[in-house]
């Protein structure tokens, strides 16, 4: 009676045949690969590297134009095609005549610029130029106390220039010259009184 290793051999030995007569046959090396050397199999594989790197590269290179695309898309838009060429700039005041810290005297007169008042900067694309405000209104305010100085009308580009003002009795101290445009940078001054000319002195003559 074959003993319990007998059996234990047996079933190991059919084991190894079924695997055996089940795995595929080995792969015979190709003509090239069988006369290339150890060399030249390395080099072969370096140059595959670098190949797979040069791939990744150039694909990195494409993604990143393509989002550059992408995000600059509307400034080109802005810029040709007959766009609006219009900055998106907010409305602002120059003036003329000022000393120092933006001083001026009352009863002084101004020369004041604006530019950028158009009602759109036309930064999505649209064709024509932006149509600038039909009437501006400028005003000197220092607290409460507003004063009306001016009534323009900026030319197609929403430019202006216009001169004002301080007047005589307006309250010193610091003001703010602005306008009735929404979105548009006021002006900062500084009110002084307007030092009074010297009265010429009268001379009398006594007759003895």
């Amino acid at each position: 009676m074959p003993t319990t290793d007998d059996r234990l051999r047996k079933a190991g030995a059919a084991w190894r045949d079924h695997v055996d007569g089940t795995a595929p046959p080995a792969k015979e090396p190709s003509p090239r690969a069988a006369a290339a050397g150890p060399l030249e199999l390395r080099r072969r594989r370096a140059v595959r590297r670098h190949r797979l790197v040069a791939l990744a590269m150039v694909g990195a290179a494409a993604v990143t134009l393509v989002a550059f695309a992408v995000l600059a898309a509307p400034s080109f838009r802005g810029l040709g095609g007959g766009g609006g060429s219009a900055s998106c700039a907010a409305p602002t005041l120059t003036a003329q005549g000022t000393t120092g810290h933006g001083d001026v005297r009352s009863g002084q007169t101004l020369t004041v610029t604006g530019l950028y008042y158009v009602t759109d900067c036309y930064d999505s694309g649209q064709r024509g130029d932006p149509p600038p405000y039909g009437t501006v209104r400028l005003s000197l305010a220092r607290g409460t106390h507003v004063v009306g100085l001016s009534t323009v009308h900026p030319d197609h580009d929403g430019a202006f220039t216009t001169t004002v003002r301080i007047p005589e009795d307006f309250p010193t101290g610091p003001a703010t010259l602005r306008t009735d445009t929404p979105a548009a940078r006021e002006l900062e001054l500084v009110v002084t009184r307007a030092t009074p000319s010297p009265r010429p002195q009268s001379s009398s003559s006594t007759n003895r």
